[in-house]
């Protein structure tokens, strides 16, 4: 017979087949998390400037150009 895994789900006492628990920390997790969001917010930034620039080349108007 399996072994019995805690979950956090009520009631506990419930069971729960094929549950695996999170192999990961909280801390871990976050910092995936706050690695890979800075990681696509660095590479979008640039990319949105560049296309704002383009823009501007291709079709100049007096009022959307400020110095």
């Amino acid at each position: 017979m399996e072994a019995s895994v805690e979950h956090p789900y009520v009631p506990r006492d419930l069971k729960l087949l094929g549950f695996v628990p999170c192999s990961l920390s909280q801390s871990a997790i976050l910092l995936i998390y706050g690695v890979s969001s800075l990681l696509v917010v660095s590479l979008v930034w640039p990319l949105s400037g560049l296309l704002l620039v383009t823009t501007l080349l291709a079709h100049p108007s007096p009022s959307s150009i400020h110095f």
